[in-house]
């Protein structure tokens, strides 16, 4: 009867270490598969970010390429009367676009490389952020000359931040409300919260952004329904987040579908991390 006893014990002990066995191979095969699918996503991602910088890159170098090759026609039969002082503006102020545009493309690049391998910098110093946005929408004033544009701004709100980097938040937040806006008046303020929070916040007019798609939108490479065709690579508002994130802040989304969208960057003053 022990013999009975025992070996019935050692079958089931067997039985189990079988079944332990058996589910340690179960969870190896689920965590290999999800490792091969991430494997493949990234290797997707990485081959739609490729045709997406070549397209980006190809648009500006083209028009430059046409506008090289026009000009040096004109040279070439001495009509130096066509290169009048308007149109050296015209065309200083078309070859200065093509180049900001690459710039921040190749910017963009960066960012998103030093992001990946944690090696982002925020050098901090005292910054006035009234001061910061009012230079920021006097250059898109400059550009963006048939959009009502405005600035509500609170003096003495002065925190430690890296400027250029709080500066290309704001720069991406700005440039996503004129793309998207649908021509209608962008309005900056800066301001202090309740719990003394400095207050960046960009409010356009536009068509608003669905629910389901608030979060989804701060994803790298991610774009808006019917936006697909927009210049840039959809990675704004990612950097743009990791940045505020790296200052102990946040972005607030307020939106609504045809009500416009806000959006908040809450920083502390001075370095600390958020809850």
């Amino acid at each position: 009867m022990k013999s009975k006893v025992r070996s019935f014990t050692k079958l089931r002990a067997k039985s189990r270490a079988l079944e332990a066995a058996r589910a340690a191979h179960q969870r190896l095969i689920a965590e290999l598969q999800r490792t091969q699918a991430e494997l493949a996503r990234a290797l997707t991602l990485r081959d739609e970010f490729m045709v997406m910088v070549t397209h980006e890159l190809r648009t500006p170098l083209g028009v430059m390429a046409l506008e090289v090759m026009l000009r040096q026609q004109r040279l070439a039969k001495g009509d130096l009367a066509w290169f009048s002082p308007e149109r050296l503006q015209s065309m200083l102020d078309k070859d200065g676009r093509q180049v900001r545009s690459m710039t921040r493309l190749i910017e963009d690049m960066l960012d998103v490389s030093r992001l990946q391998h944690g090696m982002l910098s925020i050098r901090r110093c005292r910054t006035d952020l009234a001061e910061l946005a009012r230079h920021v929408v006097a250059d898109f004033e400059d550009q963006y000359r048939q959009v009502p544009l405005s600035l509500i701004a609170r003096p003495g709100i002065v925190g430690d931040w890296d400027d250029s980097r709080i500066a290309q938040v704001l720069v991406n937040l700005l440039s996503n409300a004129l793309r998207y806006g649908g021509g209608a008046a962008v309005q900056v303020e800066v301001d202090l919260t309740d719990d003394g929070l400095a207050r960046l916040a960009v409010t356009d007019q536009g068509p608003g952004i669905q629910a389901e798609d608030q979060q989804r939108i701060f994803q790298p490479f991610e774009r808006l329904p019917g936006t697909s065709k927009a210049p840039g690579l959809g990675m704004g508002l990612y950097i743009s987040q990791q940045l505020v994130q790296a200052h102990g802040g946040r972005i607030v989304l307020h939106s609504e579908p045809s009500k416009g969208a806000s959006f908040e960057v809450l920083l502390p003053l001075t370095p600390t991390t958020l809850g």
